[in-house]
């Protein structure tokens, strides 16, 4: 089997530290046949690697961007041990707590299953631990994807949003213009003091001998 370095040009997901070689040969041919066959699982995934650093028994899951240095699949294992526990937390100056049970199931399946999350974590902890990374980098993967999608639907609809109230504001500034040119009048302000003034004198008048 070929083993790739963590920091090569390999772009398939799967990635193998080649000093963990003595590690496989131990394994033995079939465990080599199976971690062949692992990569061939996980090699469309784009945005996340599973990767092999320094054990052969705990794969790791990083992002593809660079930025992000955290280990995906540590914090579900961390996660895991908290599931269905009651935990409390200072609630108050005088000692006080509240407390609560975490969920059954981690955050990531909630999100990405909803309502069925229970189920499928069921079935996910059946796999084995090369099963689950690969499982999981997928979840991750797609996941990003949805928000990817989402993000985008969003500032598509935004854009057109604020095309259409251009549109409107665009069209009545055309309407108003055409009420101006049509019956618009310009009047010197003195003028129109000496017409309001007429005005109400003869209400004036008006209202003295009625």
């Amino acid at each position: 089997m070929q083993v790739n370095s963590i920091n090569n040009t390999n772009f398939k997901a799967m990635k193998v530290n080649p000093v963990l070689r003595s590690e496989i040969i131990k394994k033995g041919k079939n465990f080599v046949e199976e971690l062949n066959n692992y990569g061939k699982q996980v090699a469309d995934v784009k945005m996340y690697d599973v990767v092999f650093v320094d054990n052969i028994d705990c794969p790791k899951i990083f992002s593809m961007d660079k930025k992000v240095s955290r280990d995906f699949f540590y914090e579900l294992k961390q996660e895991e041990k908290f599931l269905g526990k009651w935990h409390e937390v200072p609630a108050g100056p005088e000692g006080d707590t509240c407390g609560g049970f975490y969920p059954d199931e981690p955050r990531t399946f909630q999100k990405y299953y909803g309502k069925d999350a229970g189920a499928q974590y069921a079935e996910f902890k059946k796999l084995n631990i090369y099963e689950q990374a690969i499982r999981y980098s997928r979840i991750l993967e797609e996941l990003d994807i949805k928000k990817m999608v989402a993000d985008a639907k969003a500032k598509s609809e935004k854009r057109v949003n604020d095309f259409i109230q251009q549109a409107k504001e665009q069209q009545l500034n055309e309407e108003l213009d055409n009420l101006i040119g049509k019956y618009g009048a310009e009047y010197k302000e003195h003028v129109a003091d000496e017409i309001q003034e007429k005005s109400v004198k003869k209400h004036w008048w008006q209202k003295l001998f009625s």
